[in-house]
């Protein structure tokens, strides 16, 4: 179930921030053409 409760909308730095803090490291982030308002983020664990 998709339920908006009143977030706001993030922005690439705070995805790269997110999966660093989760200890991440963000590869690519590819916006997709179908819509042109999402957006795939490959991710990958950070080394060390």
């Amino acid at each position: 179930m998709l339920v908006d409760v009143g977030g706001r909308e993030c922005i690439r730095d705070d995805f790269i921030g997110l999966c660093r803090a989760a200890g991440f490291r963000t590869s690519t982030i590819t916006r997709l053409a179908a819509l042109n308002v999402f957006c795939l983020i490959e991710t990958a664990p950070a080394a060390g």
